[in-house]
């Protein structure tokens, strides 16, 4: 299994990094996110449009982009730790509905 590793610093340099990771969307099919991500809207990413690629979500920082979320191609995968906020996290049709 192949991967490339790529520490940001910033929510301005993962977006440019993630930008960069375009040219190769023939051969990715999945992006982690460790500690970082949560706050970007993903679903207006490259990869969200990529048939077989996936987002993995794993950020213990808050707060989270609500897109995130409510995902509804089922494409990023959020790991949480529990938190009640997500239980009660309003749904899609909650949001369309307001």
């Amino acid at each position: 299994m192949q991967f490339v590793l790529v520490p940001v610093f910033s929510i301005t340099h993962l977006d440019k990094e993630i930008r960069k990771l375009e040219q190769f969307s023939s051969v990715i099919r999945s992006l982690i996110f460790i500690n970082c991500g949560g706050m970007l809207d993903l679903t207006e990413t490259w990869f969200y449009q990529v048939q077989n690629c996936f987002a993995y979500l794993i950020d213990y920082h808050r707060p989270f982009n609500h897109n995130n979320l409510i995902d509804a191609y089922r494409k990023i995968f959020v790991v949480d730790d529990g938190c009640k906020s997500f239980v009660e996290c309003p749904t899609e049709d909650d949001v369309r509905i307001f």
